[in-house]
């Protein structure tokens, strides 16, 4: 079968293809540089990092503040027990199959445990300072 208008064929091979200039199939264009849809370019610069924002915004003062920061870190330090208790699991599961990985779970298992420690030593020194407070007020 010979085509007799070749721009007939070009809009059928167009429109099979689904990357048209309509963007049917929703895969970026890019022509000479200039890209519609496409994701960040590796060759340029990486955005600047943004400030993290402090866990605490404001240093306690009251006995109430000491309170609510001496519940953040309780509550982080149950986060990291449990993301220690997790890591110790997938040790397990790995066992003898693949011990690199065996021993990246418990290499992170005991510094979670150790964060969870330092977490769970600062908000009870929080609740002591909370009830040395509410004592003064007294």
């Amino acid at each position: 079968m010979k085509t007799r208008n070749p721009l007939i064929l070009t809009v059928i091979i167009a429109s099979l293809s689904g990357c048209s200039v309509l963007h049917w199939s929703g895969h970026p264009v890019q022509l000479t540089g200039i890209t519609s849809g496409a994701g960040p370019n590796p060759a340029r610069s990486a955005p600047p990092e943004r400030e993290t924002k402090p866990f605490i915004n404001n240093l306690p003062r009251t006995s109430e503040e000491y309170t609510s920061a001496a519940g953040l870190y309780l509550d982080l330090a149950k986060k990291y027990r449990k993301e220690a208790a997790s890591h110790q699991a997938m040790k397990k599961l790995y066992g003898d199959t693949d011990p690199v990985m065996a021993e990246h779970c418990e290499n992170l298992s005991r510094q979670l445990a150790a964060l969870a420690d330092q977490c769970e030593e600062i908000g009870k020194a929080h609740e002591k300072k909370a009830e040395a407070l509410k004592e003064l007020k007294k």
